[in-house]
């Protein structure tokens, strides 16, 4: 979910997606695969995203020493915090917003 999301912004200019709708071309960019085998309609039906996020003021809050967002801008629907390993969605977008803002990535 995160490398999808990161994918979308890096594709517009670091905006954010505004719905599901939106993802669908950067996940059959991905090859229509995630980790773990998920599909953007399993997406749809178990991940929450805030699609009012706003990476810029994201990005403006954090410090170079940061390590951790500070943002929650996707979870689980079923209030569960597993993810796959390494691939913890606020995470992985936080460390794209970090690099971009501190090494111009």
């Amino acid at each position: 979910m995160g490398d999808l999301l990161v994918g979308y912004m890096e594709a517009n200019d670091g905006a954010w997606p505004q719905s599901f709708d939106d993802l669908q071309k950067t996940y059959v960019q991905l090859g229509g695969r995630l980790p773990g085998g998920e599909t953007i309609e399993s997406l749809r039906q178990d991940v929450g995203i805030d699609f009012h996020f706003d990476p810029a003021l994201a990005s403006a809050s954090i410090a170079a020493d940061a390590s951790e967002p500070t943002f929650r801008a996707v979870w689980l629907k079923n209030g569960s915090t597993s993810h796959y390993e390494g691939d913890e969605p606020n995470q992985r977008i936080f460390e794209y917003l970090k690099a971009r803002k501190f090494d111009g990535g």
